[in-house]
């Protein structure tokens, strides 16, 4: 399967959420019994993901996506949350083009980190 590796912004009910949830379910769930307090993810609903789009940005990679990253604008950073790579995908640099572009949004929002 080729893949269009350009990140896509997501909008609010862009029917969207339940695959990113999908995602990071599947990429978070190694964690699972193996850290305290447990993951955040647990408390990600697809209405969750919908309304950070709407205060915050999620962006993803592919159509059906196989990489996210959750980015939330703070008062001196843009924090950087919620990055996930399918096991089928890793290794192929998606991981550091989610987080490239996240350096080039915290540019944008005239943020230095």
């Amino acid at each position: 399967m080729t893949l269009d590796r350009a990140p896509i912004r997501v909008h609010p009910d862009s029917g969207q959420a339940e695959a990113i949830l999908d995602l990071i379910r599947r990429c978070f769930a190694q964690m699972e019994g193996r850290i305290d307090p447990p993951s955040s993810m647990h408390r990600l609903t697809v209405e969750t993901i919908d309304q950070h789009c709407r205060d915050g940005e999620v962006w993803i990679i592919g159509t059906l996506p196989v990489a996210c990253v959750f980015l939330t604008p703070k008062s001196d950073c843009l924090y950087l949350g919620k990055l996930a790579v399918d096991d089928a995908w890793r290794g192929q640099g998606l991981a550091a083009r989610l987080v490239d572009l996240a350096m080039d949004r915290a540019r944008a929002h005239g943020l230095n980190a």
